[in-house]
């Protein structure tokens, strides 16, 4: 666990919105760091700027998907699943196909 989790489980969100941005920095492909900054935001009430970041995750994923990175892609599907259930579907469908690409390819 990193300092933002710490932070964001004491509900000092401001400070762990710093820390997730200092993260993201080192870390730019960890899908996990955008999608818990994200939930700080939501904690927050700023639903909008929580989108924003889910957001990312997904045409993070379709990127990566185009790069032929598939279970990098996977990993940024799988946390659009969790945050955007109404789209799920759709979701799963893709990335149960990249599941058998990736798998096809190994």
């Amino acid at each position: 666990m990193n300092k933002g989790d710490t932070l964001k489980k004491l509900n000092r969100f401001e400070e762990a919105l710093q820390y997730y941005d200092i993260a993201i920095e080192k870390n730019p492909e960890q899908a996990d760091i955008y999608n818990n900054k994200a939930l700080t935001f939501e904690q927050l009430n700023r639903l909008e700027e929580a989108l924003q970041y889910y957001d990312f995750a997904m045409n993070k994923a379709n990127t990566l998907k185009n790069l032929n990175r598939l279970e990098d892609a996977l990993l940024y599907y799988d946390y659009a699943i969790q945050k955007k259930p109404k789209v799920s579907d759709k979701l799963n469908l893709k990335s149960d196909y990249f599941t058998t690409e990736y798998h096809s390819n190994i």
